[in-house]
């Protein structure tokens, strides 16, 4: 080796610039991969094309909807023709409008809506787009950029909502409302045509609280006043529905009804008012036909208290000659001949003026209760004693009509707190009940029982012509009876039920009645309470006074006459 022999060559520019250039290139990757992880997240559609109009990239969002297959046309036209889209008027989409071209022809593309039939699903979408040129650094296009949002959420709502408005105002028009608003920030309330037509305020269509309370009615206003200072008071619960009058300024007057909600923002120390919202209804027609029911509901009554005053001034009236009458018939027997005609007629007289006093009775009975005009004499009573009484009393008039009389009651006496003679009336009228609808050779049942220690039960149950369900239905009402032919009737004012309804409800009792239809008989249900018995002897119904054997000197005091007279004679035969 002879020697060595080379150059050298500062390189550190160089190195510094190949250093540069590593740094940049990594920095661009970054912002790249920042980019693409940035358009990879977004849940928008993101769609690149360059001026030769090929898709050249697009985010997961477009493949999710369309599919992978988007890039096997790159084409955007080709693309842009292979799917539905329509206008929002519903009418198909060119494709030369598709918005990446209409950005590659310069033009920027802003919230377009657009509905797609997605391939994916099948269904139509709604998009909104905005798409616009991508310029390099002298201004020049070198492609478009395409943001697609899905909507079709958005819309459905929106249509809902829609839809909601429409139902609303139609059942708002339906139910002839009128809308109103108020806002405390101009103190004005806001409503529409409606409104203005009831109110009579011709085109305007507002008009503050001021305004508003004098045109409401002056007997009402202070209570209105009031109701709307409760309702818009932030401590109050916001609500506000009343009824008042308003006198237009044509002097009309019309009834309205008002309700609203008062909506106010910030918790409970902190709450502000922010709107009221309501609606008003002219109840005017409503009014004045509760006015005239009102009126006939008040004229009804007072015919009911006049017909009620005229059955008993006519029982009184018509059961003043029949105390002569029985008398006189008495005193026939003492003095007339011993003819079987003379006493027979006696007899016929006897039991007519006996008929024609239970009507009577039973006439001022109903009138007395409707008036509540009768009070009972309460007592504890014997009901075995009672109802057994009053049973036997009746069962020569059932035998005689052919019917056979059961009674049955426990081995204990059963008692309850009452009016000893109501109680026989309401047993009594019962059997007569049964009598009068039972054909000869049927059977009537009488029980007595107690039902769970509480209450009382009386039952009357007879074989006769049954109550079909039109009879039911009104069975305890006055002058009500069941449609029975001429030859069949047992007469009557149809008063018996009712009364017995009546005087058992007077006990704090209540009476049912039931049966299997025409020709089944019926069953009447009596139930009052029970009371234990006491030490003490229970009320029975008191024995009659026996005949006094002294002559005795009597003052007969009648505004009738004859029935004085009749009264003193049968008193001087007895040796007074």
């Amino acid at each position: 080796i002879v020697g060595l022999r080379g150059t050298v060559q500062d390189i550190t520019e160089r190195m510094r610039a190949d250093e540069e250039r590593q740094r940049l290139s990594a920095a661009v990757q970054r912002e790249r991969d920042t980019l693409s992880a940035l358009i990879n997240s977004m849940t928008d559609e993101i769609w690149f094309a360059d001026t030769e109009k090929r898709l050249t990239l697009v985010n997961p969002a477009v493949w999710k909807e369309f599919g992978a297959g988007v890039f096997q046309a790159d084409q955007v036209e080709r693309i842009a023709a292979s799917f539905e889209v329509y206008r929002p008027d519903g009418t198909p989409r060119p494709v030369d409008e598709a918005p990446p071209l209409r950005a590659l022809r310069g033009e920027t593309v802003t919230d377009q809506e657009e509905t797609v039939r997605s391939p994916a699903s099948g269904q139509l979408r709604h998009r909104l787009v905005n798409a616009a040129p991508v310029r390099d650094a002298g201004g020049a296009i070198i492609g478009s950029v395409s943001v697609v949002r899905d909507i079709t959420a958005r819309k459905r709502a929106e249509e809902e909502l829609q839809g909601s408005r429409h139902r609303l105002m139609a059942a708002i028009e339906i139910a002839a409302l009128s809308v109103w608003e108020y806002r405390p920030d101009t103190d004005v309330v806001e409503f529409d045509q409606r409104s203005s037509e009831i109110f009579g305020t011709g085109d305007r269509n507002e008009m503050t609280i001021e305004e508003f309370l004098a045109l409401v009615h002056e007997k009402d206003r202070p209570r209105v006043a009031d109701q709307i200072r409760r309702a818009l008071d932030p401590a109050g619960d916001g609500l506000y529905d009343t009824e008042y009058r308003v006198v237009r300024p044509d002097a009309v007057q019309r009834w309205l009804a008002a309700r609203g909600h008062a909506i106010f923002t910030g918790d409970r120390q902190s709450r502000r008012l922010v709107r009221a919202i309501g609606t008003v209804m002219d109840i005017t027609t409503r009014k004045q036909s509760e006015e005239a029911l009102e009126k006939a509901k008040a004229a009804a009554e007072e015919d009911n208290r006049q017909k009620d005053h005229f059955l008993a001034v006519l029982g009184h009236e018509l059961r003043n000659p029949l105390a002569p009458i029985s008398t006189a018939a008495a005193l026939l027997k003492r003095i007339g001949p011993p003819d079987p005609t003379h006493r027979r007629s006696c007899e016929i007289i006897d039991r007519q003026v006996a008929h024609m006093t239970r009507l009577i009775d039973d006439l001022l009975d109903v009138s007395r209760i409707a008036r509540g005009k009768i009070t009972l004499r309460r007592e504890e009573l014997d009901l075995t004693e009672i109802v057994q009484r009053a049973v036997e009393d009746h069962r020569p008039l059932l035998e005689s009509r052919g019917l056979t009389l059961h009674y049955a009651a426990p081995p204990v006496t059963v008692c309850t707190l009452g009016d000893a003679a109501r109680v026989t009336q309401i047993v009594g009228n019962l059997l007569v009940n049964a009598g009068k609808f039972t054909d000869r050779g049927g059977h009537v049942e009488v029980s007595l029982e107690v039902d769970g220690g509480q209450q009382v039960v009386i039952r009357v149950r007879d074989s006769g012509i049954g109550i079909d369900g039109e009879t039911m239905a009104r069975l305890f009402q006055p002058f009500a009876q069941a449609d029975r032919s001429i030859d069949r009737s047992g007469g009557g004012l149809g008063l018996g039920l009712a009364l017995v309804k009546g005087l058992v409800d007077l006990h704090g009792g209540h009476v049912q009645a039931f049966s299997g239809g025409a020709g089944r008989g019926a069953e009447f249900v009596v139930r009052v309470p029970a009371v234990l018995r006491h030490a003490h002897q229970v009320a029975t119904p008191a024995a009659g006074i026996g005949p006094v054997s002294r002559r005795q000197r009597i003052l007969v005091i009648e505004d009738n006459h004859d029935a004085a007279e009749s009264l003193k004679l049968l008193l001087e035969l007895s040796g007074n």
